[in-house]
């Protein structure tokens, strides 16, 4: 695992500038729909507070919290989206290609990342209704979808199995690496948020150089 995070650190630093701008655009785009989903929902609400008066103006609240469902849904794949270009670059590294911006938004079997994107997505929201332990269970299992399909090209719903299986083959590193990335996320939030900007393509690096020596792949650098 420290092998991990020291590869990731090394790949960071050796190719700052495209991983920056895609990382802020990540964040950027996300924020920008949350906003919109919280503008949705307290529109809803007062739709629905309207409606003791007004059966019409309850059915648009109501309307309107489908729609902030909607949108939420949309958050969960537009980050997903964003995190498979990080992917996508942080594969490259591994590669030992040169990174470029237009190559972490390069993908020959987009339709697939598209639909991974939704699946992981739905799945998410779903698991984000236990308590929010569901959403963690989604992601510990399924964190390896987008690699299996940008660097072995699987179709989605074999990338959502192949990751399953190969996070249970390796429980106990998993385990360790998931709390070590949970840990790196969570300081990076509590840094104003900025240290996001380093913490999420660190840990996309270590989880691109471990993902590539579970399978016994070599990893360049």
């Amino acid at each position: 695992m420290g092998e991990a995070f020291a590869w990731g650190w090394r790949g960071f630093g050796a190719n700052l500038g495209p991983i920056l701008l895609t990382v802020i655009g990540y964040l950027v785009a996300g924020l920008l729909i949350s906003l919109v989903w919280n503008l949705l929902l307290s529109a809803g609400d007062a739709g629905l507070r309207w409606s003791s008066a007004d059966g019409l103006a309850w059915a648009a609240g109501g309307g309107l919290y489908l729609g902030s469902v909607l949108v939420s849904l949309v958050v969960v794949v537009v980050t997903y989206i964003l995190q498979a270009a990080i992917v996508r670059g942080a594969l490259a590294i591994s590669y030992g290609e040169r990174l470029e911006l237009r190559t972490m938004f390069t993908f020959p079997n987009l339709g697939d990342v598209l639909l991974a994107a939704l699946l992981v997505g739905v799945l998410t929201s779903l698991g984000s209704l236990v308590c929010g332990i569901g959403a963690l269970v989604v992601w510990f299992f399924l964190q390896f979808t987008l690699f299996f399909v940008i660097d072995v090209r699987q179709n989605a719903v074999d990338a959502l199995r192949s990751s399953a299986q190969l996070v249970t083959k390796n429980a106990g590193t998993m385990v360790l690496f998931s709390l070590a990335a949970l840990l790196a996320l969570v300081v990076g939030a509590l840094l104003c948020g900025v240290g996001l900007i380093v913490a999420i393509p660190l840990v996309v690096l270590a989880e691109t150089y471990l993902y590539r020596r579970l399978l016994g792949a070599p990893v360049a650098g």
